[in-house]
């Protein structure tokens, strides 16, 4: 361990971000995105939980006396560590992986509440998925949490719409982070090599240096060396960052654009705005844009959904 790694750490380098989760097929095919293969599962949101999200969902748009913009069915938060801390862990001890991840989400529930104190945070808490990556270069973990949460009423039938994009959540979860990865970095004991080492280093630069002003002179230069050191490590880390997200932006896209699609037919499907024939044809695209999802198990979901679909009572009778 490098003593100095500790004034390297910055806030401003933890990696957080926020993604809308627009519609009900998007939220099922995102939740099993995020338990993709040798993910550590802290926490998922089950079938029941699914229907219960969705059904609450649709009944809060029904009751809405204004139009619009439907709301947001839930958010994905995509939370990882600086780049200069992916040197410091090891990211296949899943006890250490478990406790940064627990630690982590606990600041970002408490930032959550604060920023919406009618929210009962037990009830979000329990039903959100949690999921850490480990198959990109940069370790990461995901928090697919619903919007509508249940408020703090004594009867909780109430609901009320969590305002997930404010500076105080951004800034709260961050710092969260940065307080575990500075108390990761000072529970490492330094050895007594360390000292010797640098203790030789010392010795050393006084046998060269024999004025103030070359000892101060070679300071300068050190620390301009180690700035542009870190400069350079923080440069191709933040170039990793960016290859791993546009593989995970890609993804994304891709699971919007097919349920999208599914949404849509079955908008119009259910309204009867749509003939037989175009509905078949449309079918048949998404159909096509379903087997070329690599992913498995999401391919498998989107399949059962459009298969449901195809076999709506509404479709049946057009068919007719």
């Amino acid at each position: 361990m490098e003593i100095n790694n500790l004034e390297a750490l910055r806030t401003r380098d933890v990696f957080f971000q926020s993604e809308r989760i627009k519609g009900i097929t998007h939220l099922g095919t995102y939740n099993m995105y995020v338990q993709k293969e040798d993910a550590i599962i802290i926490q998922k949101l089950t079938t029941k939980q699914l229907t219960d999200i969705a059904n609450r969902h649709r009944q809060h748009e029904l009751n809405k006396k204004k139009g619009g913009k439907p709301s947001f069915i839930a958010r994905n938060f995509i939370i990882s560590l600086p780049p200069m801390m992916e040197r410091e862990i090891d990211r296949h001890n899943e006890k250490q992986m478990r406790e940064m991840v627990s630690f982590i989400t606990s600041g970002f529930l408490d930032s959550v509440k604060k920023s919406n104190p009618n929210a009962n945070i037990n009830w979000l808490k329990k039903n959100m998925t949690v999921s850490l990556h480990r198959d990109t270069e940069h370790t990461h973990f995901h928090i697919v949490a619903p919007t509508l949460v249940p408020t703090d009423s004594l009867l909780n039938n109430k609901f009320t719409l969590v305002d997930y994009a404010t500076r105080a959540i951004s800034y709260k979860t961050r710092r969260t982070i940065y307080n575990w990865c500075k108390k990761h970095l000072l529970s490492q004991e330094v050895s007594e090599e360390h000292f010797i080492e640098l203790a030789k280093k010392e010795k050393a630069n006084g046998k060269k240096l024999a004025s103030w002003k070359q000892r101060k002179e070679a300071l300068v230069q050190s620390l301009v060396k180690t700035e542009q050191a870190r400069k350079r490590v923080n440069k191709i880390a933040s170039q990793a960052i960016k290859v791993a997200q546009k593989l995970a932006d890609d993804n994304e896209k891709w699971i919007k654009k097919v349920s999208n699609a599914i949404d849509r037919l079955s908008k119009k499907v259910e309204d009867l705005s749509i003939d037989y024939t175009t509905a078949d044809k449309e079918l048949k695209r998404i159909g096509t844009l379903i087997e070329k999802t690599q992913e498995a198990d999401i391919k498998a979901f989107m399949v059962n959904e459009l298969n449901k679909l195809k076999s709506s009572k509404n479709l049946d009778n057009m068919r007719k």
